[in-house]
C-alpha cells in the first residue's frame, strides 16, 4: 500500500504516500493505477463531530491529470460497529472482476453457484418497510423491494429526500447474512432474522460514510 510520511500543518495531518505497486485498484469500480502513483491525504476536523479527508492522486503513467476526491465522516459515538470479514476467496474475487470488467465473463476456474447462494434471493424477496437512519442524523421512513432474482431497491419514503439505491446483485449466506452492491459502488451489508420478518443493516457509501436500516414485513 505504499510508503507514507505524515506531518502536521497546523491542525491538518498531511500524509504523503509513494512507492506503490500496481496490484491494487483505486475504487470498487476497478480503476487501475501504476507504480508511479503519488497520493496526498489532508485530514482535518472542522468541528468536533466531523472528520474531513481531502485526497489528491497523481499517476502520470495512467491518468492525464490529477484526481481529487473528498471523504466526510460524522462522529457516531452511539453506533455499535459490527465485525466485517473480507472473504477473498478465488470464486468471489473472480465474480467481482467480471462485474467491473477486468476479467472476461467466460473466465474459467470459478466454482458453480451453490444451491444456498441460488436460493438466497428467495430469503429476502418481497416488500419491506421501516426506517433509515441517515448519516446526517435524520431518521425517516423507508421501503425496500427485493426480487427472487437477487436484485432490489431501497429508498426513503420522504419525497423531499433523493435517497434511492438500486442493487444489482445480492448474495445471501448462511444465518441470514447478506451483501449487495449498486452499479456506483454503494454497499449494503445486513442480516435477516431466522423467521424472515426482520432486517437490519448498513448502507455503506463510496465516501466511507453510511446509513443504518431497520425494516420488517408481515
Amino acid at each position: 500500500m505504499g510508503d507514507s510520511i505524515g506531518k502536521w500543518e497546523g491542525d491538518t495531518l498531511v500524509v504523503d504516500s509513494a512507492n506503490f505497486n500496481d496490484k491494487t485498484w483505486l475504487d470498487v469500480a476497478g480503476h487501475p493505477h501504476s507504480e508511479a502513483m503519488h497520493m496526498v491525504e489532508r485530514m482535518s476536523r472542522p468541528d468536533h463531530n466531523t472528520l474531513m479527508i481531502d485526497i489528491s492522486i497523481d499517476d502520470p503513467k495512467t491518468y492525464t491529470g490529477t484526481l481529487k476526491t473528498q471523504r466526510k465522516y460524522i462522529l457516531k459515538p452511539d453506533w455499535n460497529l459490527a465485525e466485517y470479514i473480507c472473504e477473498d476467496t478465488q470464486f468471489s474475487f473472480d465474480k467481482f472482476e467480471k462485474k467491473v470488467g477486468t476479467k472476461a465473463a467466460n473466465a474459467t476456474g470459478a466454482a458453480p453457484e451453490s444451491s444456498a447462494a441460488s436460493a438466497g434471493g428467495s430469503l429476502i424477496a418481497g416488500d419491506w418497510k421501516g426506517t433509515i437512519h441517515l448519516a446526517d442524523g435524520r431518521e425517516v421512513p423507508a421501503t425496500a423491494l427485493f426480487s427472487v432474482g437477487s436484485t432490489g431497491t431501497l429508498s426513503a419514503s420522504d419525497p423531499a429526500l433523493a435517497v434511492k439505491y438500486e442493487f444489482q446483485k445480492i448474495d445471501v449466506a448462511g444465518g441470514g447474512a447478506f451483501t449487495a452492491i449498486t452499479a456506483d459502488g454503494v454497499n449494503l451489508v445486513g442480516n435477516v432474522s431466522a423467521d424472515g420478518k426482520q432486517m437490519t443493516g448498513d448502507v455503506i457509501l463510496p465516501s466511507g460514510t453510511g446509513h443504518k436500516i431497520s425494516l420488517s414485513r408481515p
